[in-house]
């Protein structure tokens, strides 16, 4: 018991740690979403211009100045890379994950492992520990062994309080 309690506590973070990821979380999405909404008009263009060639190709067709056989090599061409680009653009618009709650609900999962293990009936201790750990190996009563599932392994502390991984070596827990 005391064991796990140790184990869980090493990602315990308060709720300015909480925040502050949330806070980078934000401001990274921000950036990528710039660079997203770029992408996604450059696209956009593309798909535009395409269509113009289709016209212009069929045009050229119906005006005699292309052959058949070219028209349809090239019709087909174009409309596969038209239609490849659109459904690009189409699955870029529909990413539904928000990851700025997964990161909240990470960081509150590790903040409250602890706490939520120390509270658990006995027959839901073994659910909690699952939630943060694997391959939880046990020998003579005593944990021999375990893996922190991802992305926990990245909040875990050293007894001084700073993180262990270099990722996080920029936040200051005694601020």
């Amino acid at each position: 018991m005391e064991q796990v309690d140790a184990i869980l506590g090493s990602i315990e973070i308060g709720p300015e740690i909480v925040e502050a990821l949330v806070a980078d979380c934000e401001a990274l999405l921000a950036e990528k979403s710039r660079d997203l909404a770029a992408s996604l008009d450059a696209a956009r263009r593309e798909v535009a211009s395409m269509k113009t060639r289709e016209r212009k190709l069929l045009d050229a067709y119906l005006d005699g100045t292309v052959a058949a056989d070219v028209y349809r090599e090239r019709c087909a061409e174009l409309t596969d890379s038209r239609r490849a680009l659109e459904l690009r653009i189409a699955e870029a618009e529909r990413q539904e994950l928000d990851p700025i709650q997964q990161v909240r609900d990470i960081a509150l999962t590790a903040s409250g492992a602890r706490i939520s293990f120390q509270e658990a009936r006995e027959e839901d201790k073994c659910e909690v520990v699952q939630t943060v750990l694997w391959n939880l190996g046990v020998e003579d009563g005593r944990i021999a062994s375990y893996q922190w599932k991802s992305p926990f392994e990245l909040l875990v502390k050293e007894p001084s309080g700073a993180f262990k991984s270099e990722w996080w070596a920029i936040l200051d827990l005694n601020q």
